[in-house]
């Protein structure tokens, strides 16, 4: 099974979903995202796929929204200020 994320930031959720995932007999399970954000991480856990290493810069774009909520429809990522 393949777990699709957007941007990794925490890791809780996508750990939680994982280990939902085996416990209901999934044979394995892959995460894959487009932006990793390692600097959030607040557990152990590297996705098996990622696009782009980010930094703790805002992003928007491609369903990520600004802190003001903005920017979700644009068509390429942006960084907010």
């Amino acid at each position: 099974m393949l777990l699709v994320e957007g941007l990794l930031h925490s890791g809780i959720t996508a750990e939680f979903l994982m280990n939902d995932l085996k416990a209901r007999g999934a044979a394995s399970v892959k995460l894959v995202t487009l932006l990793d954000r390692q600097s959030a991480r607040r557990v152990p856990l590297q996705p098996d796929y990622f696009g782009f290493l980010v930094d703790d810069t805002f992003l928007c774009g491609y369903g990520l929204a600004s802190p003001d909520q903005t920017g979700r429809n644009l068509q390429y990522l942006a960084a907010t200020g």
